[in-house]
């Protein structure tokens, strides 16, 4: 005899009553327990175990590269749910101009900066500070900046070991946890007025230095990032990035120093970034 089903109004809807045989309800419930298994989540628990153990392979493959490239490579990953995973993560390097986000940083977040609009001209030079790496007009800057002021950029931002030089700026120091850190939140650390501005000049650096990391980036993952190097004799290359990889937020930094040359360098950051970034967060 076939199950035969009536639909009455209820207090939440209409729902569906059946009157059927008595071996069947035995054979529904079965299979309510079976769907119930099958579609049940992962706990978080376990699921934060499994994604602890690939960052933790992922850094012992970075490490395994780094022991084959000459120099000496940090590298430093914040995860979308905030775990810190890193390689020298913590060993003090000079910025090069890596400094300069941090310099964005400071000037656009002064009281007399901060609320208002920012003239055609300043833009530019703001501009030019980030998307072509250009020296002089990060020159004028620090003209405008005191020392607390780049002191304090670097403190809103998460940085905990910078130092500035103010006499040798691209010798101020950092680390690949610093930059990290400084990628992860700069989106907030910016003030809100010029916020969108800021986070489209790290969004569209110049073609001839996206290299490393946004090589290496999963296809889709939108990257904000910036580069130091020692006007290419390899001595110091570095590039620190935010990635967006379908909504979820994440950081990596990638210091090297020591590389024969700016292209062994450059090799170097790509091959630890192809590692590290994967095919996005675990």
């Amino acid at each position: 005899m076939e199950t035969m089903r009536r639909v009455r109004r209820t207090a939440s809807g209409y729902g569906v009553h059946s009157r059927t045989r008595p071996g069947q309800v035995r054979v529904d419930i079965l299979i309510g327990i079976l769907v119930a298994c099958v579609v049940c989540p992962v706990p978080v628990r376990s699921q934060s175990r499994d994604a602890a153990g690939c960052w933790s392979e992922r850094m012992r493959a970075a490490g395994a590269i780094a022991e084959q490239r000459p120099g000496t490579v940090a590298v430093a990953v914040i995860t979308p749910d905030g775990q810190q995973f890193g390689l020298r993560a913590h060993r003090p390097v000079a910025t090069a101009s890596l400094l300069k986000t941090t310099l964005l940083l400071g000037y656009l977040g002064q009281p007399r900066v901060r609320d208002r609009r920012l003239a055609g001209p300043e833009q530019r030079r703001r501009a030019a500070t980030i998307r072509r790496s250009d020296d002089r007009a990060t020159e004028q800057i620090l003209r405008r900046l005191t020392a607390q002021t780049v002191a304090q950029a670097a403190r809103r931002s998460g940085q905990r070991a910078f130092h500035f030089n103010s006499r040798v700026w691209g010798a101020s120091r950092t680390t690949a946890r610093d930059q990290a850190r400084l990628m992860i939140t700069i989106e907030h650390a910016l003030p809100r007025r010029h916020r969108a501005y800021g986070m489209r000049l790290l969004r569209t650096v110049a073609k001839p230095q996206r290299w490393g990391l946004t090589v290496a980036a999963p296809q889709g993952t939108r990257i904000w990032f910036k580069g130091g190097w020692g006007s290419g004799t390899g001595r110091v290359a570095h590039q620190a990035a935010r990635l967006d990889t379908g909504w979820r937020i994440w950081s990596v930094a990638v210091m090297t120093t020591d590389s024969p040359s700016h292209a062994v360098a450059v090799s170097t950051v790509e091959r630890i970034g192809r590692v590290v970034l994967g095919d996005g967060p675990c």
